[in-house]
């Protein structure tokens, strides 16, 4: 457990009163503890949450190809074929194969991986 405490003016104004409290609010969104207790006040966070909270994976994992394929081969594959059996040789949705695409494309890259 990683916690701070500040002694604060015993005679806090209710403007500042108000901002603690706001800061409490926004900090809890973060698993951030913070307590107020006579004329401290303590800000912390337990090393388990601040670990959850940055290891979570949000999303789904990028797709990687199996291998680099030259950008204009896949072209011509669509080109004589379609994009959906494409995109199933490469074992990829036809979605993915046209975002691949475009990237490779915007960055100037020859291939797609």
């Amino acid at each position: 457990m990683d916690f701070l405490t500040f002694v604060l003016d015993s005679k806090l104004s209710a403007e500042n009163k108000e901002n603690a409290e706001k800061l409490q609010k926004l900090l809890e969104q973060f698993d951030i503890k913070v307590r107020f207790a006579d004329d401290l006040l303590t800000i912390g966070s337990v090393e388990e949450d601040v670990t959850r909270i940055k290891t979570r994976f949000a999303g789904r994992k990028q797709l990687e190809l199996d291998r680099t394929y030259d950008l204009d081969e896949i072209e011509k594959k669509i080109a004589a074929t379609n994009a959906e059996t494409v995109a199933k040789e490469l074992k990829v949705s036809r979605s993915t194969l046209f975002r691949k695409l475009r990237s490779a494309r915007e960055a100037g890259e020859n291939v797609i991986n």
